[in-house]
C-alpha cells in the first residue's frame, strides 16, 4: 500500500517519456497521467500525432538550376551585395 504512490508517479514518468515522442510532449503527457492514472494518460498520449523525425524534416529544393520558372529567374542577382559596402552606404 506504501508503494502506490511510487507506481503512480512512475506510471506518470513512462506516460511522459512517451509524450516526450509525441506532440503532446513531455510535461503535458506526465500531469494528464498523474492527475487521471497511468492507462488513460498513455492512451491520451497516443491520440497526438509522433513527433517528425530528422529523416522527414529534409527540405525539397523546388527550385534548382535546371528549373526554368520565373520564380529562379527573378532571384538571380546580377552582383553580390556586400554586407560592408551596405553598412558603408548606410553610413
Amino acid at each position: 500500500m506504501n508503494q502506490l504512490p511510487l507506481l503512480w508517479v512512475s506510471g506518470a514518468l513512462v506516460a511522459g517519456i512517451v509524450g516526450s515522442f509525441h506532440k503532446i510532449g513531455f510535461w503535458k503527457a506526465f500531469f494528464a497521467a498523474l492527475l487521471l492514472s497511468f492507462p488513460i494518460g498513455i492512451v491520451i498520449t497516443l491520440t497526438y500525432k509522433p513527433k517528425k523525425t530528422a529523416d522527414s524534416r529534409t527540405e525539397i529544393n523546388h527550385y534548382s538550376q535546371n528549373d526554368d520558372s520565373q520564380l529562379g529567374e527573378s532571384l538571380e542577382v546580377e552582383e553580390p551585395i556586400l554586407v560592408t559596402s551596405e553598412l558603408q552606404r548606410i553610413e
